[in-house]
């Protein structure tokens, strides 16, 4: 069950190499269960601890159980247990000694005593300075006084001291009946383990009893060891530290009680696994399967991509800090396109998908599309604003452009007129478009030739090569000779109107006149 405590005993003519007790936790038995054995080993040397020697009786071997105490270096504080023991041939547990940073300060005074010979203002770990009492004062307690972790662990001087006798319910070694002088250590066993306590005015401090004592404390999976494997007695307290990047849940320190230790804390491993991925984003960690706490991770994104934060990933208590995000890239200001200028106002940053429209100056065009999109970091989209103005346009015979300009831009219209007597064949309006000018009309000759004389009469008006349409000429009879309709003829479109004709005043008809591309068949007469 948990809690439980269970005593090993070995048989006759074994020796246990190990812990004579263990308990049940919830991580298993602590300490491991000894081992007996029929013939255990001897330690021929003596262990060697970096900063620390080694106190004791010399011997050339050691036996197994034989006990030596380690001392620390000045500056250098003892972790563990400072008494260590011959355990079938090797020395357990060693301490660690470790260099303390913190100092004390000057020494100070004590009732009924004063220190001697304090020549410095600064301590180290492990100085020591010796106090003396005042008459009829016995001091007890540290002599002299140590500096331990920056603190004083001080003597007290005290009057009329008793002294200690050897109690009847512990094993003392080496066994006497001579009572114990103040600050006199004594040594006991209980069952195969040694404790050591000491005299202080008449009393043992500790009490020397084994009286539901517990066993050596649990070894707790990722904390710092206990390297002190004795056994404790009720009420003594052990506290834990965990090894770096693990968290203590639970209390800090546990008690001995009736036997058995408190329920111990837990070590939580505060390392986290793998980062998770994210989508179009990389990350370079190998093969790695665990992180330590505060370590970070730098995420990559895929091309076209990039990070959302720039802020780093770290590892906090198991887990990630915010993931970034790739995202796709943006783009930075609109590119410039010679002859066009933006629709909208423009800016510093695109986001990826922003669509953006141009429009070409004046005088220029393109058949293409002015848009342009931005697409991962990229200006996705291209055309060219061309001169779409038309050149000069070209002359027509017989005609004047109307309203002439300098410049002919795209979609604009100019109109032409036909010089007199021409008419127009086409449309008199023409459009320049990209470049080209839509179809040029022709001015066509509307005069009429001259006119022809007409039988027994002749023209009066002024004799031309051309007459424009519209234009007149007259005709005047014979003497004895009439009209007979009117006495001019109208030039309409390269031709003349009906020609007159000049009648007999009696009544008879002259010759017959001539017809243009005709021909009279019988033989004319004068008269008819």
């Amino acid at each position: 069950n948990h809690n439980m405590v269970v005593r090993f005993n070995c048989n006759e003519g074994f020796t246990r190499v190990g812990s004579e007790s263990a308990q049940c936790y919830h991580f298993g038995w602590s300490p491991q269960p000894p081992i007996c054995k029929e013939n255990v080993k001897s330690c021929l040397a003596l262990p060697i601890i970096s900063h620390g020697t080694i106190t004791g009786e010399s011997k050339a071997v050691f036996q197994h159980g034989d006990l030596l105490e380690v001392q620390c270096e000045i500056s250098f504080a003892l972790y563990g247990s400072k008494i260590i023991e011959c355990v079938d041939g090797e020395w357990a547990p060693l301490p660690s000694c470790i260099e303390e940073l913190r100092t004390c300060g000057s020494p100070p005074t004590i009732k009924n005593g004063f220190f001697m010979n304090a020549e410095s203002f600064i301590y180290r770990h492990g100085d020591t300075v010796k106090y003396r009492c005042q008459q009829q004062s016995t001091i007890i307690g540290t002599n002299p006084a140590k500096c331990l972790h920056g603190q004083w662990e001080l003597p007290s001087c005290l009057v009329n001291l008793q002294s200690c006798t050897r109690p009847r319910y512990a094993v003392f070694q080496p066994q006497t009946t001579e009572p114990f002088k103040n600050n006199q250590f004594a040594i006991y066993r209980c069952g195969s383990n040694l404790h050591q306590t000491k005299c202080v005015n008449g009393l043992w401090l500790p009490v020397p009893l084994c009286e539901g004592n517990c066993p050596p404390p649990p070894q707790l999976p990722n904390a710092i060891n206990i390297a002190e494997m004795r056994i404790y007695r009720t009420e003594e307290e052990i506290s834990f530290k965990c090894q770096e990047h693990f968290l203590l849940r639970g209390p800090q320190k546990i008690k001995c009680e009736a036997g058995k230790w408190q329920t111990p804390p837990r070590c939580l491993d505060l390392q986290c696994k793998p980062p998770p991925k994210i989508e179009n984003g990389i990350i370079g960690i190998g093969n790695r399967t665990m992180f330590l706490p505060g370590e970070i991770v730098e995420y990559h994104c895929s091309t076209g991509f990039e990070l959302s934060q720039l802020n780093p990933v770290k590892c906090e208590n198991l887990t990630w800090s915010e993931l970034p995000v790739c995202k796709e890239k943006s783009c930075g200001p609109a590119p410039e396109i010679p002859n066009a200028s933006l629709e909208q106002e423009e800016r510093e940053q695109y986001d990826s998908g922003k669509i953006i429209n141009y429009t070409c100056s004046h005088g220029f065009g393109t058949k293409e599309s002015t848009r342009k999109t931005c697409i991962k970091g990229k200006w996705v989209g291209s055309f060219t604003c061309k001169d779409v103005t038309c050149p000069t346009p070209r002359p027509v015979e017989n005609a004047e452009i109307v309203e002439d300009t300098m410049k002919y831009l795209n979609g604009e219209k100019i109109n032409y007129r036909c010089n007199d007597g021409f008419d127009i064949s086409g449309s008199a309006v023409v459009t320049c478009t990209q470049n080209k000018w839509s179809r040029l009309p022709t001015c066509v000759d509307a005069r009429c030739s001259p006119p022809l004389e007409i039988q027994n009469g002749h023209i009066t008006s002024e004799i031309k090569t051309k007459y424009l349409p519209q234009e007149q000429v007259y005709y005047q009879c014979n003497p004895d000779y009439t009209f007979l309709g009117t006495n001019f003829i109208t030039c309409l479109k390269k031709r003349w109107s009906k020609y007159p004709r000049c009648t007999d005043t009696g009544g008879k008809c002259g010759r017959p006149p001539h017809v243009e591309n005709g021909d009279i068949v019988s033989s004319p007469k004068a008269s008819y």
